[in-house]
């Protein structure tokens, strides 16, 4: 695919527990197409007030210092799609488009929604909090579960791309994940794109038929998309780039 220059910028947003390294085989794939990597408060660097995570607001702002002043395309990864769409609501002026990476606006199962079972967030937070480097294992072993290489991708997670931030601000990002954030898609009026995945063991393919946005579903991996199928994502991205480079013309993307 032909790639113009004039695209706007691909900025990535890290799932839970995941720092900027997780987007390396992403960026890789996609060759020229500048890209940055937004890193999550507290992730790899010490955070001065972790409570940031609690207040919505702040943390936006935290994320929207890390934006560049020119027109961007959020690729949002799990937890990341979420803060994606907060900042697309937040700040449309800012956003010319969303990508939604093996993302469930509503993580945790109600109603008719396809889920995680409440039962099953609540445990995963009573790990968190009393066993922090098992339950990162275990959220690995997930996020493996369906890929075509899962030990190397179970390796690379532990060796390359491991959590460097205290337990409180695990524990903080992870509730976010409890709430419900699926007004904010009625809230976004940029082009947004889904990409699930077939054999997902953290989100749902079921979802497809919920999102009431355009949705691909890609076979052969799990909720590690972004580097199972990286030069397949790459194409859908630089595709989204194109399309949302003719709306970006003319906006004004200064400070929000």
């Amino acid at each position: 695919m032909v790639v113009s220059k004039s695209l706007p910028v691909a900025v990535m947003i890290p799932g839970w527990s995941m720092p900027t390294t997780a987007f390396e085989p992403l960026r890789a794939a996609l060759g020229c197409v500048e890209s940055r990597v937004l890193s999550l408060p507290g992730y790899e660097a010490p955070v001065a007030d972790p409570t940031l995570w609690q207040a919505p607001e702040a943390l936006e702002n935290a994320l929207l210092e890390q934006i560049p002043d020119r027109p961007v395309v959020l690729v949002g990864w799990s937890l990341g799609g979420i803060l994606a769409l907060m900042l697309a609501a937040r700040a449309p002026q800012r956003v010319a488009g969303v990508m939604l990476l093996t993302c469930n606006p509503c993580f945790v199962a109600r109603d008719n929604w396809p889920g995680m079972a409440v039962e099953t967030f609540d445990q995963f937070t009573h790990g968190v909090a009393e066993s922090p480097a098992l339950t990162l294992r275990r959220f690995q072993q997930l996020c493996c579960q369906g890929s075509p290489e899962a030990r190397r991708q179970a390796r690379w997670l532990r060796e390359e791309v491991a959590f460097t931030g205290s337990q409180q601000v695990l524990l903080s990002s992870l509730a976010l994940l409890g709430d419900d954030y699926r007004g904010l898609m009625d809230r976004v009026s940029q082009p947004l794109l889904a990409l699930l995945a077939q054999e997902d063991g953290l989100v749902p393919v079921a979802l497809a038929e919920q999102l009431g946005c355009e949705v691909s579903v890609i076979e052969d991996s799990g909720h590690l998309l972004l580097a199972d199928q990286a030069d397949t994502v790459a194409e859908h991205l630089k595709s989204l780039l194109e399309r949302c480079a003719c709306g970006a013309e003319g906006g004004d993307y200064g400070a929000a």
